[in-house]
C-alpha cells in the first residue's frame, strides 16, 4: 500500500466522449428532462443524542452503526443508534491510530473505510469501527510542490484524485485555472485521467476589519463575500462507475467502464436565469437556518454574486460534499435555494443521466451522506448545534 501512495498524482491522456455523447451536445440525443415534483423527505427512523460541531462525512456499516467525521471538533466518532452510544476513535497526533485532520470517508469495499488526512502525506485505513493502519507516503521528486485531494475510492483497489494543488516555493500560493481527475489503482499502480474541468471562476476576498491599526466596522457596515463557484466535480462508485457532475449546462455525464470513452448525459436544465434579490434572500435564509456563512441575511451586506442563477455551488472545504454516489447507482446533487424553492433540495439523477426524483429537506436540514437504504441528515439547532439523523431513502 504505501508504493502506490506515491502515484496518486500522475496524470496521462484524458479519455474521450463516446459518439453517443456527442451526439448529445450536438442537440441529436435526449432532450432537458422536466423537473419532476419535489418530494418532502420522510420523518426519521433514528436520531442520536451526541452533539456535533460541523460534520463532513458519514459512513454506514454493515451492522447498522456510522463512522462520522466532525473536522471542526477533528474527530472520528463511532455511533451506535440500537445503543445510543458515540464514541471518538483514534486521538490527535502523528503516531498510530491519530490524526491531525478529518477528511471524507471513503467505502473500499466490506467493511473497509478509507481516509486521507487533508493537507498531509497521511492516510488512515479503518476496518468496522475501528483504526487498524496508520500509513504515509513521499510523492516523487517531481511532484513535491504538488498534493492530491481524493475524491473517492471503490471496491476494486481504484483511488480518483483531484490533482494538481500546486505551491512554489516563496510564491503566493494560486488556485489553478484547471483540475485534472486521475484514477489510480493502488495493486497494478495503473493511472489514467478521468477528466479536466475548468476554474473560471475567482473567489472574492472581502476584508471585514479596516486597515491596520483601525477598529473592525460595526456589524450593520461590515461585508461579507459570496463564492458560488460551480467548478466540476466527480463521484465514484463502489463497482468502479463515476458520476462527472457539469456546470455549464448543468448535466451529468458518466465513466462507467475503466479505459472506455464517457458518455455525456442530457442537460438537465434549459438554461440558467437571472439571479434576482428574491433568490439571494432565500439563499441567505437557507444558510442561517444552518449556521453556515454567510452571517447575515441582509442582501446589501453581501458581495460577490454571480450574475446568473447557479445549478449547483462547489463547497468550499477540500473535503466537504454536495455529489453523491448512492447505493442505487443514481448520484445525488444538492442544488441551490432560491425564491421558487427556498429548501435545500436534492437531484437524483440515473446513470442515463436523467433526472428521475427532487427531495427536500426542511429549513435547517442538510443531506450528509448515505447508507444501503438511508440518508443521514444533519440538524442545525438554534445553538447552532448539529445533530445526526436517519431517514429512509429509495433512490
Amino acid at each position: 500500500m504505501r508504493k502506490a501512495v506515491g502515484v496518486w498524482v500522475v496524470v496521462a491522456e484524458v479519455l474521450s466522449l463516446a459518439p453517443t455523447a456527442r451526439a448529445v451536445a450536438q442537440g441529436r440525443g435526449p432532450q432537458p428532462v422536466s423537473p419532476s415534483k419535489v418530494v418532502s423527505i420522510g420523518p426519521a427512523n433514528a436520531t442520536i443524542d451526541e452533539e456535533f460541531a460541523r460534520l463532513i462525512s458519514v459512513r454506514e456499516l454493515s451492522n447498522g452503526r456510522v463512522i462520522l467525521a466532525d473536522d471542526k471538533e477533528k474527530r472520528l466518532v463511532a455511533v451506535d443508534f440500537v445503543a445510543k452510544t458515540a464514541r471518538t476513535l483514534g486521538r490527535a497526533g502523528e503516531g498510530p491510530q491519530e490524526y491531525r485532520e478529518v477528511g471524507r470517508l471513503w467505502d473500499v469495499g466490506g467493511d473497509s473505510t478509507f481516509m486521507s488526512v487533508p493537507y498531509a502525506r497521511r492516510w488512515l485505513l479503518l476496518h468496522r469501527d475501528s483504526i487498524v493502519s496508520t500509513f504515509t507516503g513521499q510523492l516523487p521528486v517531481i511532484l513535491k510542490v504538488g498534493s492530491t485531494i481524493i475524491r473517492g475510492a471503490d471496491a476494486h483497489g481504484n483511488v480518483l484524485g483531484l490533482a494538481p494543488l500546486v505551491r512554489v516555493p516563496d510564491q503566493p500560493f494560486v488556485m489553478p485555472d484547471s483540475f485534472t481527475f486521475v484514477r489510480t489503482n493502488r495493486t497494478s499502480l495503473k493511472v489514467d485521467t478521468v477528466f479536466r474541468t475548468i476554474n473560471s471562476d475567482k473567489n472574492i476576498v472581502v476584508r471585514n476589519a479596516a486597515a491596520r491599526g483601525t477598529a473592525a466596522p460595526p456589524p450593520e457596515q461590515r461585508r461579507y463575500s459570496i463564492s458560488l463557484k460551480a467548478r466540476d466535480q466527480a463521484a465514484m462508485f463502489p463497482d468502479g462507475a463515476i458520476a462527472v457532475l457539469r456546470g455549464m449546462p448543468f448535466r451529468v455525464d458518466w465513466c462507467l467502464v475503466a479505459g472506455r470513452p464517457c458518455s455525456q448525459g442530457a442537460p438537465l436544465e434549459r438554461g440558467a436565469r437571472a439571479l434576482s434579490d428574491a433568490d439571494k434572500l432565500a439563499y441567505l435564509k437557507a444558510m442561517n437556518a444552518l449556521g453556515a456563512w454567510p452571517p447575515t441575511e441582509n442582501v446589501d451586506q453581501t458581495l460577490g454574486w454571480p450574475e446568473k442563477m447557479p445549478s449547483f455551488a462547489t463547497p468550499g472545504g477540500a473535503d466537504e460534499a454536495n455529489f453523491w454516489a448512492a447505493p442505487s447507482g443514481n448520484v445525488v446533487v444538492e442544488r441551490l435555494p432560491n425564491a421558487r424553492t427556498p429548501l435545500f433540495t436534492y437531484d437524483v439523477v440515473n446513470r442515463g443521466g436523467l433526472l428521475v426524483a427532487r427531495v427536500s429537506v426542511p429549513p435547517g436540514h442538510r443531506v450528509l451522506g448515505f447508507g444501503a437504504r438511508s440518508v443521514y441528515i444533519i440538524r442545525v439547532d438554534d445553538d447552532d448545534i448539529q445533530h445526526l439523523q436517519r431517514h429512509a431513502w429509495s433512490y
